[in-house]
This record gives C-alpha cells, sequence and structure tokens, in this order.
C-alpha cells in the first residue's frame, strides 16, 4: 500500500473485532492515466528486440504496452516452449525477458539456464514476485543472469534492461 501511494489502519478490539481500513491513492482513468504511467520519459530507452515471457495474460499485456513505449521490439510467448520457438524462428533477439512462475512444464528458472548454455551472449531478465525470491536467485540460477522483484516500476525496469544490454 505504501509503494503504491495508500495506507492500511488496523483497529482490534477484543470481544468486538478487528476493522481494517485501506486507504487507496486516487486514480487516475483512461488514456491519462496509461499515458502518466508508461510514459518513458527520462527512461533509459532501447531499441532492440526483446522476448518476453509471460503466462499471465493481462501481466504479459502490461509489459508488452511498457516495454513497446520505452522503444524495444516485443516478442511475446506464454510458456517455455513459446519462448525456445521464437528464438530458434527469430533473426535477431537481444534479451530474454521471463516471469519464473510459468506454469507448464518448465518455470522461468529452467528456461533462463537452458538459454545461458545454447545462447551464451544472450543476456536474459527473470522477474519474480514468489515469496523465496531471495532463495530462487542465490541457489538455482546462472549468476550473469538479471533479476527484478515484483512489484516493480517503469523506471526499474527500464534500468535493469539496458543494465542487461549495455554490459
Amino acid at each position: 500500500m505504501k509503494q503504491s501511494g495508500g495506507h492500511v489502519i488496523v483497529q482490534s478490539k477484543v470481544g468486538r473485532g478487528t476493522c481494517v481500513a485501506l486507504y487507496f491513492p486516487f486514480a487516475e482513468t483512461g488514456e491519462r492515466a496509461l499515458s502518466h504511467h508508461f510514459d518513458a520519459g527520462g527512461d533509459r530507452q532501447g531499441n532492440e528486440t526483446v522476448i518476453l515471457v509471460e503466462n499471465d495474460d493481462a501481466v504479459r499485456d502490461v509489459l508488452n504496452t511498457l516495454l513497446t513505449r520505452l522503444g524495444y521490439r516485443v516478442l511475446l510467448a506464454s510458456c517455455a516452449q513459446e519462448a525456445r520457438d521464437l528464438l530458434s524462428d527469430t533473426d535477431r533477439v537481444d534479451l530474454l525477458l521471463s516471469d519464473v512462475v510459468l506454469g507448464g512444464h518448465q518455470d522461468g528458472i529452467s528456461l533462463a539456464s537452458e538459454v545461458c548454455q545454447d545462447h551464451p551472449s544472450l543476456p536474459v531478465l527473470l522477474i519474480s514476485g514468489v515469496a523465496d525470491a531471495e532463495v530462487s536467485r542465490t541457489h538455482l540460477i546462472p549468476a550473469r543472469v538479471g533479476w527484478l522483484d515484483k512489484p516493480f516500476n517503469r523506471k526499474q525496469v527500464s534500468q535493469r534492461l539496458r543494465d542487461l544490454l549495455d554490459a
């Protein structure tokens, strides 16, 4: 709530119960809200090709919009197999961006390990909101794979992408 500009008030009295009040910040609607949240002004933009692997349609759509407005060409995949197909069918891919939790038979960590082995010069960025992200980050993924914890903002994404692409 604090990250979004809101706050929480919890009141509890023995024998009477608990009241939780959530205070959200004012939300803009329509195109004005989208341009405010996705405007790339001041962010580090690019023109490279990124494969975005995300099994949640809504999250994939939001990230696609964000990356496109940052100047990237985005190829969409909903699972690891689609990402592998895109890698083999596309002439030039500059970065793989994948969620850790993909559903299906393969997660983002195993996909990242496979990509690092098959395409050693391709940067990989994993995103995750899972509670055990610290364990996953330190024990299961190759050291050169980038990581970004959810929730993140536009500036964090643009910075992390440029860091990996420019390395």
